[in-house]
């Protein structure tokens, strides 16, 4: 029995070092700013400002796992909460929607509360999120879809 407990305790070691190792030591990522995920880059979108601004916090509100906990149009700022799948830790997400030269740009930083880290789960969820926001943003028929209801948000304003 403990030449069993030896080795699951060995297999156990050597998986946790393999994806210790395998990610940055970050928990804490921003598109465009981070050095560890340079692919990270904000989303540029022709369009009008507010109805860019309400797709985006559509797609927040519907990504597994998270909770809304500000939308302003105003500032242009969508913040949620989101918990891992597994150990139920609490990351914090903000979006950011502004108006730029060269279109509406959507950046996002998501910051892990815990641990120095997050085995790219950070970075997992900015790929995700932007992912189904680029595809939102296309599915969308953009003239006229300001609308908060239309979108099935409320601003917290």
């Amino acid at each position: 029995m403990k030449k069993k407990t030896a080795i699951a305790f060995t297999v156990v070691l050597v998986a946790f070092l393999a994806l210790r190792f395998s990610f940055p030591v970050v928990n804490d990522v921003e598109t465009g700013k981070s050095e560890a995920y340079p692919e990270l880059k904000p989303v540029l979108w022709k369009g009008s400002y507010s109805a860019v601004f309400w797709v985006s916090a559509r797609t927040a509100k519907a990504m597994p796992l998270w909770t809304l906990t500000n939308v302003q149009l105003s500032d242009g700022v969508i913040q949620a909460e989101a918990r891992t799948p597994t150990m139920g830790f609490v990351d914090d997400v903000w979006i950011r929607v502004e108006q730029t030269s060269q279109g509406i740009k959507v950046s996002m930083r998501s910051k892990s509360r815990v641990g120095k880290s997050d085995f790219g789960a950070n970075a997992r969820r900015i790929q995700e999120y932007l992912a189904r926001l680029q595809r939102s943003l296309k599915a969308q028929d953009l003239v006229g879809a300001s609308s908060r209801q239309r979108v099935g948000v409320a601003d917290t304003e």
